[in-house]
């Protein structure tokens, strides 16, 4: 019986201490095991917790972020509203400005010297033409107004795809001046009293130099720039000529006040024009260098400047009330000399 007792004991202190440091630690006690996993619980919802507030506010940082990304789009679009937006047929609005521009100048220009015609009076005009100048300087603005016109109802534009770039053309601008242009380099002659034969020479030329700028828009890369040259070369003729006929009025075939006038008018005219076929260079149709609402307001305020100053010079230069303002030869005079490259009439 005593050794039973002793047994027992023993036993018991081996369970005890086998307990004990189990309990103590939280072990793999039942104790143990549900707080370990009470605690695990409650930490997991925390960091949930903390989860979904972290998502909450990335989401209310996204949202304004959305927001502010909506306002400066719509800042852009207002900022693009008249300058950069585009229609149907590509063309932005400050393109069709500058048309518009231009329609409403010559178009009031057009009025203006159809006015001045009207009220010609012979009686203070030494003149054999009468009121040829102002109907010729009508007739050019008329026509650039009704090209302005047509240029911004977008009546005339081509579009030409080449190796996925986009250009644009207006056929009617070149059309304009085939007309214009010879009715001004006529006006000029018979400013300075030139034969038939050195008028048909500047004309000449000026018709073929504008018809090679035009070939030239409307062809492929690989031949255009050949159109330009042919283009340069024929205008420079163009500006010889008219120099060569500034000469002879400077030699005598014309008045002093005269000659004057016509200087004014040949550097005018060959100054202006010469930005042209820079413009077509650097432009649509050349190498694209310059976006078409530049190209577009370059050349519209040239082509104005041009054409109005030319118009408002000869208007109120053309009439002279002395007889020795005007100097009327005779074809007999006129002399050829056999050199059709220097208007050699005198």
């Amino acid at each position: 019986a005593e050794m039973r007792k002793v047994q027992w004991l023993v036993i018991s202190l081996a369970l005890l201490i086998a307990v004990l440091p189990m309990m103590a630690l939280g072990g793999d006690t039942p104790v143990g095991k549900s707080q370990h996993i009470s605690q695990s619980h409650h930490a997991q919802a925390l960091h949930s917790k903390h989860r979904v507030i972290q998502l909450e506010d990335k989401l209310e940082a996204g949202d304004e972020d959305e927001d502010e990304d909506e306002k400066n789009d719509e800042a852009e679009s207002e900022e693009e509203q008249w300058w950069d937006s585009k229609d149907g047929e590509g063309l932005s609005n400050l393109v069709l400005v500058m048309f518009v521009i231009g329609f409403v100048f010559m178009a009031v220009a057009s009025v203006f010297f159809l006015v001045m015609a009207f009220r010609y009076d012979g009686a203070t005009d030494s003149r054999p033409h009468g009121p040829m100048f102002y109907y010729i300087v009508f007739f050019v603005s008329a026509i650039s107004a009704m090209t302005y016109y047509s240029m911004w109802t977008e009546t005339a534009v081509m579009h030409v795809e080449e190796d996925g770039d986009h250009r644009v053309i207006f056929p009617a601008r070149y059309l304009d001046w085939m007309v214009t242009t010879p009715l001004m380099l006529a006006a000029v002659s018979l400013f300075g009293n030139a034969p038939v034969a050195s008028m048909v020479g500047l004309v000449g030329s000026d018709l073929l130099w504008i018809s090679a700028l035009y070939v030239g828009a409307v062809e492929s890369t690989a031949h255009k720039y050949f159109w330009w040259g042919v283009a340069v070369v024929f205008f420079v003729i163009t500006v010889y000529f008219l120099f060569q006929d500034l000469n002879k009025a400077d030699m005598g075939r014309v008045s002093e006040y005269d000659a004057d006038t016509l200087r004014l008018l040949t550097y005018f005219i060959a100054i202006c024009w010469a930005f042209f076929p820079l413009l077509w260079l650097f432009g649509q149709e050349g190498t694209g260098a310059s976006s078409l609402a530049v190209q577009a307001a370059f050349t519209t305020l040239l082509d104005l400047t041009a054409k109005l100053a030319f118009g408002l010079i000869i208007v109120f230069r053309a009439p002279s009330n002395e007889q020795a303002a005007y100097q009327q030869y005779s074809r007999s005079h006129y002399q050829y000399r056999g050199n059709v490259t220097s208007s050699a009439f005198v």
